[in-house]
């Protein structure tokens, strides 16, 4: 291959600096996002029947500029629907009427112009009431208010853990708010704090939402930031107003994956090359018309062009993960020879291929030894510069013996490495038939077992259901027998519980009964010793301000009269030679000094 000498003119440069221009139409725009996270206002409230005050609620509502609002113990009836109507005033109205009994319910006031959709009961709880709904514009987000009557916990972990478990974790924000009724300083709120913290859910700190002091009605957030929260005290309802501020964080999304540019260069022929470049390039007295700069940049175009269409980039994810620390680069490059020669036989389908890559294959033993050479090597370097952090006086006699005992492994392991050597290649030359006819025995007896693995799972699926009808009797029987214990012990139980409930009603008002003279006799006591102790502390005061008063004239009339004037030139007068005698002796003290 020849090329033409490209004729340059060299000119020396001009000592004069050029201001370099700016061309504004090289730069690309930006984009940036103007998208704002969603914030919207959400309020809590134990309402205590909202059946006689249908008219207030959605009204305050309004006036707090509330987008959601939490109700519990609405004391809504199934049959009622006159309720939710007087509710749905600038609003829609969503909730979950207590079947059973009085009291209890759940629901939202959601802004009519907000879309969202409710959660159906995935099971029958037992312990609380819930009404959960997902609210999907105008952003997306999980809503569960919960009402939980007072009294032990009993089975309300497992089931508020049913309950959590039912919202995918897929990024969207999740609210759990109610009137929990727990006292989170207690000891039996432990579980309950665990589950929360193990669905990643945060307690909104707010101050006690109760009029005896207590926080009962609680926040749970995840996914989203709050701010703004007030607590206002109503006449209403003996729990407090709560609302706050709601911000929907924007998801992180995963940063793209890199990635790596290559050209095949292996396909590329020379002289191809050669003749589109000379193809491409001006005609030599073009280039000695350009000065040096343009001539360059012609050059550097040309030759990128001519690659770009012979050779293209061709792009690809790069390695996401580190290699393997035991990949060393005489074992890549051994990979390597040994791919390239395996592509190359299945293109060609040809047997001298084929034992080129026998040949590669039968190489890789020492490959593998000046793989594991190398490998000792690098656990030495490693070994040393870990040493060299034993830098301390008391550690330097350690650090020495380490080196030498570490420098003498390795000295040893590359003996023994280069005795094995040879007889490993003689080994592996010896053995190649044996290792050849293992192989292929081996593949044989493969294909020969291939059909009776069918076979043999057929058995024992077979086996499998013999022994699965011997048992199905019995754990039908087992399972009759513990159903049975079951409904006569709740048979016999139930009697007791009822007897329980009204014997503790009538006990509690019969100890009522007691106790009432009781605390009126301590009340009366304790009233008559507070009114003689302030009596006293009275009288005391008084005497006390009369004394005061009487020193304080007496001193005025001293000051007035000169007399204070007096004391105070008689007490001058007998200090002071004891405070001469005091300088005498200093000075004299200081003049020996």
């Amino acid at each position: 291959m020849c090329f033409q000498y490209i004729p340059t003119i060299s000119t020396p440069r001009s000592t004069i600096r050029r201001r370099r221009q700016r061309n504004t139409a090289n730069l690309r725009l930006i984009p940036s996002s103007t998208n704002i996270p969603p914030s919207f206002s959400l309020g809590l409230w134990n309402c205590q029947s909202a059946v006689n005050k249908a008219d207030f609620i959605p009204a305050f509502a309004t006036h707090s500029n509330l987008n959601i609002l939490a109700l519990t113990e609405t004391w809504i009836r199934p049959e009622d629907s006159a309720t939710p109507a007087a509710l749905s005033n600038n609003f829609s109205f969503s909730h979950t009427p207590r079947h059973t009994g009085r009291g209890g319910g759940t629901g939202f006031l959601i802004t009519n112009n907000w879309t969202y959709s409710t959660h159906t009961s995935l099971c029958n709880n037992i312990s609380f009431e819930y009404h959960a709904i997902t609210v999907t514009a105008p952003a997306k987000i999980h809503l569960v208010v919960i009402y939980r009557p007072p009294g032990q916990l009993g089975t309300f972990v497992e089931e508020l853990d049913v309950l959590l478990s039912s919202f995918p974790e897929d990024g969207s924000p999740l609210v759990i708010l109610g009137d929990f009724n727990i006292h989170l300083d207690k000891p039996y709120a432990t579980d309950f704090h665990s589950l929360l913290s193990s669905f990643d859910l945060k307690l909104l700190t707010t101050p006690h939402t109760h009029k005896s002091g207590n926080q009962l009605d609680l926040i749970y957030i995840r996914n989203c930031t709050t701010e703004n929260t007030l607590v206002k005290p109503l006449h209403f309802s003996d729990h407090y107003f709560i609302t706050f501020n709601i911000h929907l964080t924007t998801l992180m999304l995963p940063p793209p994956l890199p990635v790596s540019f290559r050209r095949n260069l292996r396909s590329l022929s020379p002289s191809h090359l050669s003749s589109v470049v000379s193809s491409s390039l001006p005609s030599p007295t073009q280039f000695s018309s350009m000065d040096v700069n343009t001539a360059t940049d012609t050059l550097c175009s040309t030759l990128t062009t001519c690659l770009d269409t012979i050779c293209p980039l061709s792009s690809r994810p790069a390695r996401a993960t580190p290699s393997n620390p035991w990949l060393s680069d005489v074992l890549r490059e051994h990979r390597t020879k040994l791919r390239a020669a395996e592509r190359k036989w299945r293109k060609s389908n040809d047997s001298s291929d084929l034992s080129c890559q026998a040949r590669f294959l039968q190489d890789e033993a020492p490959s593998q030894l000046n793989h594991v050479k190398a490998y000792a090597d690098q656990l030495k370097q490693f070994t040393h510069k870990v040493l060299t952090h034993f830098d301390d006086r008391e550690f330097k006699d350690y650090k020495k013996f380490l080196g030498q005992a570490v420098d003498n492994l390795h000295g040893y392991f590359l003996n023994c490495l280069q005795a094995i050597t040879p007889f490993a290649t003689f080994v592996l030359e010896v053995t190649a038939p044996m290792r050849e006819k293992w192989t292929k025995d081996i593949e044989d007896l493969r294909k020969q077992l291939e059909p009776e693995n069918e076979v043999i799972r057929q058995v024992l699926e077979k086996h499998f259901e013999k022994y699965r009808h011997e048992f199905k009797p019995f754990l039908k029987e087992q399972i009759a027998i513990q159903r049975r214990h079951y409904e006569e012990l709740r048979t016999k139980l139930d009697p007791m519980v009822s007897s329980l409930k009204e014997k503790i009603e009538n006990n509690w008002e019969e100890t009522k009964s007691k106790l009432v003279p009781i605390v009126e006799a301590v009340r009366e006591k304790l009233m008559v010793q507070l009114s003689e102790l302030r009596t006293n502390l009275e009288n005391f005061i008084y005497e006390c301000k009369e004394e005061l008063e009487r020193r304080d004239l007496k001193f005025r009339k001293m000051v007035q009269s000169g007399e204070m004037n007096e004391r105070m030139t008689e007490f001058g007068k007998r200090v002071k030679p004891q405070f001469e005698g005091i300088f005498k002796d200093v000075r004299d003290a200081l003049m020996h000094l």
